[in-house]
């Protein structure tokens, strides 16, 4: 069978299987957005290195008409939300200690893309020692130096948790 759909409504845990569970679960998901119990969370702690991109991935230029970087696009779409459900939708940002100077001046720098500033938390990854895929070898930076590496997805929460973030969401 399929996947139950968990919303934390028990009425729509049944499968998502009919018309009426979906139409359900998008009404409930419009709902939590409108009274502000939504926001957006954006895992973006990696260099656009493997894209030809000198600088962190959320500017690089993704739009193929226009250019526009990623972190634009992601704030047209909050934009465009708060518009439709007349609210504010905080944006959390997971960047590493290699690109989050340069996120935080991008972002100011461009003014947020219309975004309030207050309503953006850049949040920072934490970070564990870098690994040879082959081998399973630790690798060292310089002789008695761990190299590290940020923890990627899976440390988003202790991030969240760390920066203060999570308590922040828990009293709005």
């Amino acid at each position: 069978s399929p996947p139950a759909c968990v919303t934390g409504d028990a009425s729509l845990v049944d499968g998502g299987s009919s018309l009426l569970d979906r139409e359900a679960t998008i009404a409930r998901g419009e709902s939590l957005i409108a009274e502000g119990k939504v926001a957006a969370f954006a895992v973006a702690g990696g260099q656009g290195t493997r894209l030809g991109w000198n600088g962190p991935k959320g500017t690089y230029p993704a739009s193929p008409v226009l250019g526009k970087p990623l972190f634009r696009l992601f704030a047209e779409q909050l934009l465009a939300a708060q518009k439709r459900y007349g609210c504010l939708i905080r944006w959390y940002i997971m960047t590493s200690e290699i690109n989050e100077q340069a996120t935080r001046e991008f972002l100011l720098d461009n003014r947020c893309f219309g975004l309030d500033r207050t309503q953006i938390m850049l949040v920072v990854q934490g970070m564990m020692p870098a690994f040879d895929a082959a081998t399973g070898h630790i690798l060292l930076e310089s002789p008695g130096v761990l190299a590290m590496s940020p923890d990627g997805h899976g440390g988003s929460f202790a991030a969240l948790e760390r920066s203060g973030a999570l308590g922040q969401m828990q009293a709005r």
